[in-house]
């Protein structure tokens, strides 16, 4: 039997702390980057990084452009400095897919192709108007795409009022003051400004191991405010950041962001991974206003009470007790941070309990997705790694510049086990790996990766659960698609709660998560051996509550607010 197609790890582990010993079988996840064929090469900097802005990276996003039901890929690319005359800058690259793993580069045709120095994308339905945007984060003005509908985009980053013309990194969707369109979250890194800031070699104190130059920051640079917009509806938006109270706080350097209903109050509220500085969560007041609460909560410092370095962020029920628990990816000879939702209002740092501290010790996290990848109905991590300063390949460091991804399998409980080195072709693959965004890519079902790489090609994975539309585990699944209709058309702030005979699944839609980077916007429900729903129930944001009868499982269905049963709808196998 052939290792990508079915893996069996030949040892008993007792995950489940019961005591009872259980047959682990990793699900395979192939490299399929030749089969994909994209031409992409990414581009930062010199191989030296002399620069702080030459080593964050980019991330990948995924979204149906042009609503024919599979997702298509964006990649944001970065730049170099002093380029040759008459040699064209690096610039992003937009793919349509085809079918069949069939991609074709439609960047000219389509109105994109940024040659900003570019840092992540996020795609929503800004003006609900039907088909998904494109918002680019840079160092230099970001960039919003407006879909015109007939497969091409028009930039009015500008007209829009979101051209934030300094370095921002991470973005997000959602509709905080709940009025039917979705406003737009940014964080923002570092005042950069290479005339003022030092090269590789120019500071004596920017050293790695007491000897050997490396680039200077972030620590000692200076930070920046990120930035709230509000959607004005129209097509503009606001910078409302100072009376929102998103700038009421200390400028640090920000990263991964998402939106989650943390109180379960039914408002978005914001969280966002800091490098060097406290994390943030932003509690939603309802009144147009947020409080940061991350101390109260538990969400802000590890369990040492140490400020980390947070790079890319999910959150997501990891233990099946139907709450939002936080994953933050952090710097190497540290570790990854998992933080546990009590229920009782507060978090708890669990990653020692939890099978996540050790193994990711010696790595440094970038781009981190919670997905069911086998679809046994609990969220497993995907996690890429890579260093950021070449010159860590002459030190006797543990870690190097060029690191393996990670995937970790939960047992339902929110145990993992690091199961990388026997989950298939794709996790032998090892680069400077950056953002990551999971979808259906060849219409099978099962979720696929891209990852973003730097100075190097991305990689594909395939995810071969699903086979000639057969499960190698024998389980199944469903696919949720929502459309809002008094709320925002994607519908994001939701929950959709799937209930079988055995258990109850529940997740929160959310836009954005993990580092730079947008994943489809259909939910996967993994459901086991279960062969049917008993029903779906989606609390729509705002208040409003449904509940949808589900005849057949293993496929996507649409869920549309206002029509009831009625509503369900097969809608193909993506987004």
């Amino acid at each position: 039997m052939n290792m990508d197609t079915t893996l069996l790890l030949g040892m008993m582990l007792c995950m489940s702390g019961s005591g009872v010993a259980q047959e682990l079988r990793i699900p395979p996840l192939s490299d399929a980057t030749q089969k994909a064929g994209f031409t992409f090469q990414h581009s930062s900097g010199n191989p030296e990084k002399d620069y702080i802005i030459d080593v964050n990276g980019t991330g990948v996003a995924l979204f149906d452009y042009d609503n024919d039901g599979d997702l298509d890929v964006y990649f944001v690319n970065g730049s170099v400095r002093d380029l040759p005359d008459g040699t064209p800058p690096p610039r992003d690259q937009f793919f349509r897919n085809d079918g069949n793993w069939q991609f074709t580069d439609v960047t000219d045709e389509a109105g994109l192709g940024s040659t900003e120095w570019g840092c992540g994308a996020v795609a929503a339905d800004f003006d609900n108007d039907g088909d998904l945007d494109l918002y680019v984060t840079n160092w230099g003005p970001n960039q919003l795409y407006v879909n015109n509908g007939d497969g091409t985009f028009t930039e009015a980053g500008e007209q829009a009022g979101v051209a934030y013309p300094q370095w921002s990194a991470g973005s997000a969707f959602g509709d905080y003051d709940l009025d039917g369109d979705l406003d737009l979250y940014v964080t923002n890194y570092i005042d950069f400004d290479p005339a003022k800031i030092p090269a590789r070699g120019q500071r004596a104190s920017c050293v790695l191991a007491g000897e050997i130059p490396v680039h200077c920051g972030p620590k000692g640079l200076t930070a920046l405010h990120d930035i709230l917009y509000r959607n004005n509806g129209d097509g503009t938006f606001t910078d409302v950041s100072t009376q929102a109270g998103i700038q009421n706080v200390e400028k640090v350097f920000g990263l991964g962001v998402l939106f989650m209903d943390v109180d379960l109050d039914g408002l978005p509220d914001i969280y966002v991974a800091n490098d060097q500085y406290p994390n943030y969560m932003f509690r939603n007041n309802g009144d147009g206003t947020f409080t940061e609460i991350g101390l109260a909560l538990g969400v802000s410092f590890s369990a040492m009470g140490e400020a980390q370095s947070g790079m890319g962020v999910d959150a997501g029920d990891l233990n099946g007790d139907g709450l939002e628990d936080i994953m933050v990816l952090n710097y190497a000879a540290d570790y990854n941070t998992y933080y546990r939702n009590d229920g009782d209002g507060f978090f708890t740092d669990t990653s020692k309990e939890a099978g996540v501290y050790f193994p990711s010790f010696h790595q440094l996290g970038w781009g981190l997705a919670f997905m069911d990848v086998e679809f046994d109905g609990d969220l497993d991590l995907f996690i890429t790694n890579g260093h950021v300063l070449p010159q860590v390949d002459q030190t006797s460091a543990k870690q190097g510049y060029k690191q393996l991804n990670q995937l970790y399998l939960n047992n339902g409980k929110g145990m993992f086990q690091e199961v990388s080195e026997q989950a298939g072709s794709g996790f032998q693959v090892k680069e400077s790996s950056r953002g990551c965004a999971y979808g259906d890519l060849d219409g099978d079902g099962d979720q696929d990766v891209i990852v973003s790489n730097m100075d190097a090609p991305p990689t594909v994975y395939e995810n071969l659960v699903i086979e000639n539309h057969q499960s190698t585990f024998g389980n199944h699944w469903l696919g949720i698609r929502l459309e809002g209709t008094t709320i925002n058309r994607d519908a994001l702030g939701s929950w959709v709660t799937v209930k079988t005979a055995e258990k109850s699944l529940k997740k929160y839609h959310r836009g954005a998560f993990g580092y730079a980077s947008q994943s489809e916007l259909t939910l996967r429900f993994g459901l086991g051996k279960a062969e049917r729903v008993q029903e779906v129930t989606v609390e729509w944001l705002g208040g409003e509550t449904e509940t949808f009868t589900v005849e057949d499982v293993d496929r996507v269905v649409a869920l549309k607010q206002g029509a009831g049963l009625s509503a369900l709808s097969t809608a193909g196998n993506t987004e």
